[in-house]
């Protein structure tokens, strides 16, 4: 009986495959680029935010990412970084522009 259920399960599953198109796929990749572009812009707005914090209140742009965290970042941002001029910038390798 066991072994009738699990083919029904089996079958079951194989017509329900092809639900699942190409475009199901596109649509799927495109909306995980969107929440990355996403995390990217808030990250790299927080990061902004932050140097404008200091420089107002340290009167010099900060030297690196260490200077902001903790008193203007609660942690280093994965996504963002800071170039020798105190700018932000996409760390290498985070995919962001």
């Amino acid at each position: 009986m066991k072994t009738r259920s699990y083919a029904y399960l089996a079958l079951a599953s194989a017509a329900m495959l092809p639900a699942c198109s190409a475009v199901d796929a596109k649509t799927g990749t495109q909306a995980i680029s969107s929440a990355s572009t996403m995390q990217c812009q808030s990250d790299r707005s927080t990061m902004e935010e932050a140097v404008a914090n200091y420089r107002l209140l340290e009167r010099k742009a900060p030297r690196s990412e260490a200077a902001l965290v903790p008193g203007y970042l609660l942690a280093p941002s994965r996504l963002m970084d800071l170039d020798s001029k105190g700018n932000v910038v996409a760390a290498p390798g985070s995919g962001c522009k």
